[in-house]
């Protein structure tokens, strides 16, 4: 499934004329510049889109609550780059002229950017949730809201340790620098720990319509757990493919393919999947749900139709537009180095349960991940329910 959006969609720009309290003097408004980037139309579209589209809804609702703390607004424009990283490389050169921010998506395209954003000292939050943007030593710009990919599945191989005896993991992964990222940090952990877990790692190529050939030699592996770093178009394939096959094992989702979307796709064969899920499922009822499902209900939409990467992007949206608040509340020029100290020293930013409270840090070799744990999911009757509350590698 794909939500259709236009190429281009734009968060709401006003400019609006007031009387100064000193002087009698007018003081425009001002609109604050945001770029970023969207793969509505791509290999990950399937939840791209719905991403997308919440990170325009957030600024939208920012600035018809009254915008930032001195009536500032947001400029934001969110362009389709199909998940094509020469395409993204020139949406960026474009869009960050001006702007003082960026919301980017795919690990390719982010860490392609990275020396790029670091020169140009714009932050960047991504929904790239790759271990290697979290350092500020080598990406002081990057910022990564969500438990990072290797912390997601070294959360998985702990709770697959918990069972005692011997363990094989196949880990299936998008042929992509975006399915690749975890599988260091699973070698590390494996190794640190000493898991008695063997690993082997195959590649999902973009457009297989079956699964059979890998789950094959996966069988050979003795795997009794797949793990999937993908979307959830594939992964439901690769969900119904074990099924078909008779395979005993279970299914572990990392974040972008436990979602709603998977469940429907894969249907009854999805019942028994884990998910190492940080932002709770739309079925799990949090009091974060309540300000984007009302923004939704007005416009004839609900959280269960537009899916969990609606509420990613809503928050992430959120957190960096908290991070410029905070400039503008010490008084300070609103540009790229003081919203990276704004985002570095803020309080915790909570979401009513939606995650782990955000947090991010100056310096540490992760200080840049926002968030240090994940709660996981099981699907139980077509919908995901909680195993355990927030676990940490």
């Amino acid at each position: 499934m794909k939500i259709r959006l236009t190429a281009v969609v734009l968060g709401a720009l006003v400019a609006v004329a007031l009387v100064g309290a000193t002087g009698g003097q007018a003081r425009t408004q001002a609109t604050i510049k945001i770029g970023a980037l969207c793969d509505l139309t791509g290999p990950t579209s399937d939840i791209g889109a719905s991403y997308c589209k919440g990170e325009v809804a957030y600024v939208s609702y920012f600035n018809r609550r009254g915008g930032f703390a001195n009536k500032d607004k947001v400029s934001f424009t969110g362009t389709d780059y199909a998940y094509n990283v020469a395409r993204a490389l020139q949406i960026y050169a474009t869009q960050s002229q001006g702007a003082v921010a960026f919301l980017g998506w795919g690990t390719a395209d982010t860490t392609a950017l990275a020396s790029r954003i670091t020169a140009d000292k714009l932050p960047f939050l991504s929904a790239s949730y790759a271990e290697q943007l979290t350092d500020p030593k080598d990406t002081p710009y990057n910022f990564v809201v969500a438990t990072n990919y290797s912390a997601q599945a070294q959360i998985a191989l702990k709770q697959i340790a918990k069972t005692p005896g011997k363990h094989e993991v196949a880990f299936f992964h998008n042929n992509s620098a975006f399915g690749t990222a975890p599988i260091e940090g699973i070698r590390q952990y494996i190794d640190q720990k000493r898991l008695n877990i063997g690993f082997k790692a195959y590649p999902m190529i973009t457009g297989t319509t079956a699964f059979d050939a890998q789950l094959l030699q996966a069988k050979q592996q003795g795997a009794d757990y797949v793990m999937v770093q993908n979307v959830p178009t594939p992964a439901s394939i690769l969900m119904k493919d074990i099924k078909r096959l008779g395979l005993d094992m279970t299914l572990i989702c990392l974040n972008y393919c436990a979602s709603e979307l998977f469940v429907k796709l894969a249907g009854p064969a999805a019942n028994g999947a884990i998910g190492i899920q940080p932002f709770a499922p739309v079925a799990f009822k949090v009091k974060g749900q309540a300000a984007p499902e009302a923004w939704l209900k007005a416009r004839g939409s609900s959280l269960a139709k537009e899916g969990l990467g609606f509420l990613q992007g809503w928050y992430t949206a959120a957190v960096l537009l908290e991070g410029i608040n905070n400039v503008i509340k010490a008084k300070q020029e609103v540009n790229g180095p003081n919203i990276k100290a704004a985002l570095e020293r803020m309080p915790a930013f909570l979401t009513g349960g939606v995650t782990f409270p955000i947090k991010f840090g100056a310096s540490g070799n992760v200080a840049h991940d926002g968030m240090k744990g994940s709660r996981i999911y099981t699907v139980r009757n077509g919908r995901f329910t909680k195993t355990t509350g927030y676990v940490v590698p």
